[in-house]
């Protein structure tokens, strides 16, 4: 058998040759592929994987990187995806002539994120500072009093801020992404605790066998005698009375008390009973009497009660040091000698509104 040999000159320019064999008058054909075909991909997950030419080298290039697998006799190959986190590269195939395939190249779009709103902002606290959490790397939008506040969240969320509004008043506040998208508002609002009014200090104008007097309207009064309290309530004039605990003689304090059981400074009020053997009494007797009361009953709020009896109502007779039980007491300057009585009278010695600097002591 004779073999002819022949060299082929510029295979680049052929993508296919045909060879022919004539041996015993028979002839064979056979068709060679110069140019190996262009590598496929067929799934793109954790691994790229595809087909080429059987035994084909198939050469990804991925940023100016060169990556190289080896089809196997079936053509399938695979690689570990260069684009996992996304990016491009470009393919083709060898064969072992070296010839190349076309090159192809593919990239990987990131799927567009899914942009949702911010979740609601909780506040976790509203003292003196306003805290709370909200998604991470948010802004916490506040609005209080026609203010507008703005702090930013940590990375855990966490958000704290000056309480705008720690001496009373309302607010909102909601959290905001970078992309401009709002969480839903959530409101707060701080009251101010209404401070109790101090009840109106009670007065007298009656000491007879009724007590009567003016008080905040609608208050609790209570006078205590002895140690005993007599209730009775102002009206809605602010006027008062009830049967009088000391109208045979002796010393009461008064004071008003509101709802919410505050109660106004106290007075104190004394009625001095003479009997019908008494003809004269000294002004010390009188001093000395007012003091024993005063010393025996306990009283709670010093600062406010006056401690002795008030001699500012009475007159004094014909500029005289000389008191009378019916209508008259000396001023607080009076001196202390026999007082000449009506028998048979009743005197009163009754808070007229006086400051405690005009009492006697």
């Amino acid at each position: 058998m004779k073999i002819n040999k022949f060299n082929l000159l510029e295979p680049a320019q052929f993508n296919l040759i045909d060879l022919f064999t004539l041996y015993k008058n028979f002839l064979s054909a056979l068709q060679i592929q110069l140019t190996p075909t262009t590598p496929e991909i067929i799934e793109s997950q954790a691994y790229l994987v595809g087909t080429a030419d059987p035994y084909a080298t198939v050469v990804l290039v991925a940023t100016d990187v060169e990556y190289r697998v080896r089809a196997d006799a079936h053509g399938n190959w695979n690689i570990e995806n260069l684009m996992i986190n996304g990016g491009s590269l470009t393919l083709y195939a060898v064969n072992s002539f070296g010839f190349r395939s076309e090159e192809i190249s593919i990239a990987v779009i990131p799927a567009p994120e899914i942009v949702t709103a911010p979740a609601v902002p909780v506040i976790l606290e509203q003292g003196a500072y306003l805290s709370g959490t909200a998604d991470a790397n948010v802004t916490i939008v506040i609005h209080a009093e026609g203010v507008e506040y703005r702090i930013a969240t940590d990375a855990d969320g966490h958000w704290s801020i000056e309480n705008p509004i720690i001496n009373g008043g309302s607010l909102m506040l909601y959290a905001e992404s970078d992309s401009g998208l709002q969480s839903e508002q959530i409101g707060l609002a701080i009251l101010i605790p209404e401070i109790p009014k101090m009840p109106e200090i009670p007065q007298v104008m009656v000491n007879g066998d009724i007590l009567s007097g003016t008080a905040s309207a609608q208050h609790k009064v209570i006078v205590t005698v002895n140690a005993q309290e007599y209730v009775t309530y102002s009206d809605a004039s602010g006027q008062w009375a009830m049967d009088n605990p000391i109208k045979y003689g002796g010393f009461a304090s008064i004071v008003t008390e509101n709802e919410q059981g505050i109660r106004s400074p106290e007075i104190q009020v004394a009625k001095l009973a003479f009997f019908e053997n008494e003809t004269e009494v000294q002004i010390t007797d009188i001093l000395l009497f007012a003091e024993e009361a005063n010393s025996s009953e306990e009283l709670t709020n010093s600062d406010d009660v006056a401690t002795s009896v008030d001699l500012s109502a009475l007159l004094t007779a014909h500029q005289e040091d000389m008191l009378y039980a019916d209508h008259a007491v000396a001023t607080s300057s009076v001196h202390s000698q026999s007082i000449p009585l009506h028998t048979a009278m009743t005197s009163t010695l009754l808070d007229d509104g006086l400051q405690q600097n005009n009492w006697i002591g």
